[in-house]
């Protein structure tokens, strides 16, 4: 399952999806929408992968050419959620971190 913007606004990619697929695509736009509360929150958002932070864990999770593949494909997804959402601090901490994972 994808959580790229690209694949989660294509009617095609969702019809695809089993329900747990969507329910879980729906947890991860809502705790877009929202975000963490305060600093704290953040930091157990990033240990358990919550939200924008699910792509570092992806990330450390692949090797080689899978790893570069998701990496290109995460940036795009960083750039369409900042023309979105200008500042989005979750997507701003992803950016700023991605490289070294």
């Amino acid at each position: 399952m994808s959580l790229f913007l690209e694949d989660i606004e294509s009617e095609k990619y969702l019809q695809q999806c089993t329900e747990e697929d969507l329910a879980e695509i729906d947890h991860y736009m809502n705790d877009m929408q929202t975000g963490p509360a305060d600093g704290d929150i953040d930091i157990e958002w990033l240990d358990l992968g919550r939200g924008y932070y699910i792509h570092l864990h992806e990330l450390d999770a692949r090797k080689g050419e899978d790893k570069k593949n998701y990496r290109i494909r995460l940036e795009a997804d960083i750039e369409e959620w900042l023309r979105l959402k200008p500042g989005n601090h979750m997507v701003e901490q992803v950016k700023s971190q991605y490289k070294n994972y």
